[in-house]
């Protein structure tokens, strides 16, 4: 099975541990650059982020909070720590998680997403053994504020130590598990990401201390994926064409 099928619709996942940036008169960050034929979401654990793109989209990303940005057609973005933070300093602890458009979204114009905290439900677990909060797709009776273009779970579960867990995934859903903080007893500490069979409907866990965890299941994409740089597309020639786009300056100004 191809890696694709394997983690699909997922395709890259970028996490920045927690780190103390020393105070400073410019912020950091990661300037204008292009995207096109995915999502781009951000999770933001400790520190701000300040967003601003070619589509005419902005906004200030806050701890707990986490942004959803759709470059779909194609969009220049830049993403640096915000103005206060820059001047403190302090700690800036994130993940951001790639996911992929079917092709016949590839093209959709790009939109943005800031999910608040008091949007995301967090439901409590049974027998006071942790709480999910709750970012896109279904958990009981809940259901995520993150609008996706395919069947995408997303939460982020705290766990108590002992804590066992039935998290329930459709069948054939991809089941990717990081850890954040402590350790589960399937083996995977702090850091480290584990992916589980697609075969049956739930994902089963159990805590050996406290633990922090993202939980990313979603419905496999089965079609060809090319990704080269920024962009990720169905072939070589669409690879080329949004080169040609970007240089021919469709994307926009930033």
């Amino acid at each position: 099975m191809p890696w694709q099928t394997e983690v699909s619709p997922f395709i890259l996942l970028d996490y920045h541990p927690p780190f103390e940036y020393a105070p400073s008169d410019v912020p950091r960050g990661v300037g204008a650059h292009p995207h096109k034929g995915f999502e781009t979401v951000t999770l933001l654990f400790s520190g701000e982020v300040q967003h601003r793109d070619s589509a005419g989209n902005q906004g200030d990303l806050n701890a707990g909070e986490v942004q959803w940005m759709t470059a779909g057609a194609g969009v220049l973005h830049e993403e640096k720590h915000g103005a206060a933070f820059s001047k403190q300093g302090g700690i800036l602890h994130l993940i951001q998680l790639w996911v992929n458009l079917p092709a016949k979204f590839k093209n959709t114009p790009p939109s943005y997403q800031t999910l608040t905290e008091k949007e995301m439900p967090v439901i409590e677990l049974p027998s006071n053994s942790g709480t999910v909060k709750l970012i896109a797709g279904k958990y009981a009776d809940y259901s995520g504020p993150a609008k996706t273009f395919t069947p995408v779970v997303l939460a982020e579960v705290k766990l108590r130590a002992g804590a066992i867990v039935t998290f329930p995934l459709e069948e054939g859903y991809t089941a990717l598990v990081l850890v954040i903080s402590g350790q589960l007893m399937e083996g995977l500490d702090s850091g480290y990401m584990g992916r589980f069979s697609q075969t049956g409907k739930d994902l089963h866990l159990e805590a050996v201390t406290d633990a922090q965890v993202i939980i990313l299941g979603g419905e496999p994409i089965q079609e060809p994926m090319v990704a080269y740089g920024p962009f990720v597309m169905n072939s070589r020639q669409e690879i080329l064409q949004a080169y040609t786009d970007l240089q021919s300056g469709k994307f926009g100004v930033l």
